[in-house]
């Protein structure tokens, strides 16, 4: 009940939909949302799904569009404020690990499922195709940690899943994919 009263009296706010019915409720908590939202580990993408979920209660409700984009205008203000971690980020924390443990568990599920028997991509790495290529599965295992790192750097990237972690290694790979998997025919 508080955070919907909260959410009333923000959103009304003279600053922001301006609602200026006498009875309706001021809005008394921090007006900075970035310290508000700081240790709730919104992503942008979960402050972007929220814009979305609201605006669409409010076209149920018989908002108009030329309203509905002033609502969809303040809410996009409020994203990067409030949407200030990252997934990497997120799920490092929830599960309590660090984000180079996290990625590696993502990655070395993910390979674990690809080269099960019957994955229809196993053969991208058990060096059937390309013919001649590296095969992880079985005869060169030993590379596995390799390529688990690589991966694990290279979707880790701030730009990807945005491990910002100080001691989150940098991807040093190759950063052309399309040529790096050409030879695969993916």
């Amino acid at each position: 009940a508080k955070l919907v009263g909260d959410l009333v009296a923000f959103f009304g706010a003279p600053g922001a939909l301006g609602c200026t019915d006498a009875a309706f409720p001021a809005y008394t908590g921090n007006a900075d949302m970035a310290a508000v939202h700081a240790s709730m580990l919104i992503t942008r993408a979960d402050a972007v799904l929220f814009n979305e979920l609201l605006v669409g209660v409010a076209r149920d409700a018989g908002v108009t569009s030329t309203d509905l984009g002033t609502l969809a205008t303040l809410l996009d203000a409020f994203v990067p404020a409030v949407g200030q971690s990252t997934p990497c980020a997120k799920y490092a924390s929830l599960l309590g690990v660090s984000q180079l443990e996290l990625m590696r568990t993502v990655v070395t599920g993910t390979f674990g499922a690809i080269t099960a028997a019957d994955s229809p991509i196993r053969k991208h790495f058990d060096g059937t195709q390309p013919p001649g290529s590296v095969d992880f599965v079985t005869a060169n295992a030993d590379q596995v940690p390799r390529l688990r790192d690589g991966l694990a750097h290279f979707f880790g990237q701030a730009a990807a899943l945005g491990c910002t972690a100080a001691d989150f290694p940098a991807y040093t790979g190759p950063t052309n994919m399309l040529a790096l998997h050409a030879p695969m025919a993916i």
